[in-house]
């Protein structure tokens, strides 16, 4: 009898020790979670901080970019230095693949400068993809009355004056539209908005020719 209690007494003994194992375990799990999850949010500001400050940089430091020849198919912004090349995807709508080269207009009814409306996309941040054509715009750096000007494959420049800067939902594309024959030429610029970058909210720039 005795050998049978001294073996259920270290059952009970070695269940308790598995016990309080798993539940060290799983408070261990929980204190991980909420040291990393706390880094997160901690460190988020400083992170996103860095990335605006590396895309202001960038947009202040291409001063010999723009003091180059104007080329064809290209957008300059002259106060902020920006002179990028525009693509455009033959076979239609612009793709994230499109964008990774640079700045793009949206598809082959948009593309037309001095004509419609011009629809152009590019990042606004730097990853380790692709540039930040739009840093500066999207670091809130551009200002109404600001000149755009677009060049075509001629290189025709056509100029445009910003009249209008605001956020708009990324499902919103009524921005996008062409335009009717009666209305004004302009070109609408579609970025994300540093220095967080939210996936649901764009900034969009509209211009319209001088």
């Amino acid at each position: 009898m005795d050998e049978k209690k001294n073996v259920s007494t270290y059952d009970k003994i070695l269940k308790t020790r598995t016990k309080k194992q798993l539940v060290f375990i799983w408070v261990a799990i929980i204190v991980i979670v909420a040291i990393t999850a706390g880094s997160y949010y901690f460190l988020r500001p400083f992170v996103t901080k860095y990335y605006a400050q590396t895309n202001s940089v960038k947009a202040k430091t291409r001063g010999s970019k723009f003091n180059t020849d104007v080329l064809p198919n290209h957008i300059l912004i002259p106060r902020l230095d920006i002179n990028e090349a525009l693509y455009s995807n033959p076979s239609g709508t612009l793709t994230q693949d499109d964008l990774l080269k640079g700045a793009g207009y949206l598809d082959n009814e948009t593309n037309k400068a001095g004509l419609g409306n011009c629809v152009i996309f590019g990042h606004s941040a730097v990853t380790e993809k692709h540039d930040a054509p739009f840093g500066a715009i999207g670091d809130g750096l551009l200002k109404i009355d600001d000149e755009i000007i677009l060049t075509d494959a001629a290189n025709t420049q056509y100029i445009y004056i910003v009249t209008e800067i605001t956020e708009v939902a990324s499902n919103d594309f009524s921005y996008v539209k062409p335009f009717g024959e009666d209305e004004k030429p302009a070109v609408t610029i579609i970025t994300c908005i540093g220095p967080d970058y939210p996936d649901d909210r764009r900034l969009m720039a509209r211009a319209v020719l001088k």
